[in-house]
């Protein structure tokens, strides 16, 4: 919202009351000019110089008479009111700011510099700061209708958006003409989701000013917020006609767009919002995402660059970074990426995961175990994650953590093949061959043709030295994969240990084959 010219109009209907032509405004000077030269002592003919200066916009020229006038009467507390006025006007706000104080400090009472002191505050961002000033302009003058505005404003500001509504209303009730009151209440409406009101509240402000291109965009806005992207489309094009360099405008068009899938239109008019505003860096990510949409990668890569380099904490942007270098295999630049988004998102479980993967298909196995292990803090129950622990602590022949990641995940889905065996493999790998033996049987009930899990029940019947129950599982696994060196040499052994030699024989004269470094079939 455009707030300069409620000040302005304040400052001109308490200044000077009545409209006057230029000329008359030139014989006054003369006047003023006149008084001063007859009386260099007397602050009053400054202080009024400097009221017309100020009127007039010659601001710098009401500044040096105001100050003139309290060099002469120090506690004059109405020429503290101008110069902050004429500060303002500037946009010097802290200058204006201890103006203001200063006025409010010598006449607490003073309706006007309160509420000078509240809008100078709402212009430094200091919306708390602003409400008490504010509330006492109100009070010394109910009427004051810009005090009104001005505290719906920073009520709107601070989120309390019911009590900037109630002040919105009260402007209007005082001047229903105030323009800029109604786009305000049509503001607060959009955000607590009574989009019907928002809409009246703005379309009469488009009663006053049919050219209000604010309103239409409030407008197009309301819509997209209750999700009728079709009837945003008009009001926002009408505003972009008014004002063809209307930021939220081409923002909402090309929002209404995307989400009726017209992924061209959107991206045309985010084009526009980045011609328009190209060291914003939200222009910059919706346009990343436009490219997107449309399978323009390398244009989305440097939309989404240019964000992070306008704001390096856009954790949004650092994100789709991640996932397109991920698929173009820059795995560097996108762990870079990820590890930005963890910075700005300590809780953002899915970009720890993401790492994890990155990790494992570069080998680096003790690295993705970290991530999946922050996962794990974040969200406990991630079965996922446990499993790609486990599979990682497997690859470290970490094989006690393995078991214990494994134990979670079958606890959770008893039904997983994968990781009944994985439990199996990891107990194997610890000699626990008792324990293994049921994860292992259940692995082979749930996937009938698994020749690893046949060959790891094979395998632990064999160090218990139960050889009967070894050669059924064995055999199978050998029936499966009747390449595998380990299982022909694991069955002969059984075998041997039978005494069915001439049955082992055939096997393990085919490991030595397949695999001459196993010595222990030569023995």
């Amino acid at each position: 919202m455009k707030f300069k010219g409620v000040v302005a109009l304040c400052l001109y209907c308490l200044i000077v009351g009545t409209a006057l032509p230029t000329w008359a405004f030139e014989e006054r000077i003369e006047e003023y000019k006149k008084a001063i030269a007859a009386d260099p002592k007397d602050y009053a003919p400054h202080f009024a110089l400097g009221q017309i200066y100020q009127t007039l916009g010659l601001y710098e020229k009401a500044i040096k008479e105001f100050k003139e006038t309290l060099r002469l009467e120090p506690i004059f507390s109405a020429a503290y009111h101008g110069l902050g006025g004429s500060y303002s006007e500037l946009g010097r706000f802290k200058e204006s700011q201890k103006a203001y104080l200063e006025t409010t400090r010598l006449d607490p009472n003073y309706a006007e510099g309160q509420y000078g002191l509240g809008w100078v505050y709402s212009k430094l961002q200091k919306c708390k700061k602003a409400l008490a000033p504010l509330k006492i302009a109100i009070r010394l003058q109910p009427e004051l209708s810009a005090a009104h505005f001005v505290l719906g404003l920073c009520y709107s500001e601070l989120g309390d958006q019911r009590k900037a509504i109630e002040e919105f209303n009260k402007t209007l009730d005082t001047a229903p003409l105030f323009i800029e009151a109604h786009l305000g209440l049509g503001k607060s409406y959009t955000v607590i989701k009574q989009y019907d009101s928002a809409i009246v509240a703005f379309n009469q402000a488009l009663e006053l000013n049919p050219n209000f291109y604010e309103a239409l965009t409030g407008i197009g806005q309301a819509h997209i917020r209750s999700g009728h992207y079709k009837e945003a489309i008009e009001p926002l094009k009408s505003a972009l006609l008014i004002n063809p360099k209307d930021g939220p405008a081409h923002l909402g068009l090309g929002t209404a767009y995307q989400k009726l899938k017209q992924h061209k239109k959107a991206l045309q008019a985010f084009q526009n919002f980045v011609r328009i505003k190209p060291r914003n860096p939200h222009a910059h990510f919706k346009l990343g995402q436009a490219y997107l949409n449309v399978g323009q990668r390398s244009k989305a890569l440097e939309s989404f660059l240019e964000t992070v380099r306008l704001n390096r904490d856009h954790a949004s942007a650092h994100i789709n970074l991640a996932r397109l270098y991920e698929r173009m295999q820059r795995f560097p630049q996108a762990l870079k990426n990820y590890e930005e988004v963890v910075r700005l998102q300590p809780k953002n479980s899915q970009a720890y995961f993401s790492m994890g993967k990155i990790h494992e298909r570069l080998k680096q196995f003790n690295l993705a175990a970290d991530a999946y292990k922050q996962v794990l803090a974040i969200k406990p129950n991630h079965r996922k994650a446990h499993k790609r622990l486990g599979d990682n602590y497997l690859k470290l022949k970490w094989y006690g953590p393995a078991r214990d990641e494994f134990k979670k995940v079958v606890a959770v889905d008893p039904k997983s093949a994968e990781m009944q065996f994985n439990l199996g493999l990891s107990l194997v790998e610890l000699q626990q061959y008792t324990e293994a033996i049921a994860p292992l049987r259940a692995a082979i009930k749930l996937s009938p043709d698994h020749p690893l899990a046949h060959y790891e029940l094979g395998f632990a019947h064999l160090n218990l030295k139960q050889y009967k129950k070894a050669v059924p599982s064995l055999k199978r696994a050998v029936e499966i994969e009747p390449e595998s060196p380990l299982s022909r040499l694991s069955l002969g052994i059984a075998l041997s240990e039978l005494r069915q030699f001439r049955s082992a024989l055939p096997h393990l004269k085919k490991s030595i084959q397949m695999a001459p470094k196993l010595f222990k079939a030569q023995n």
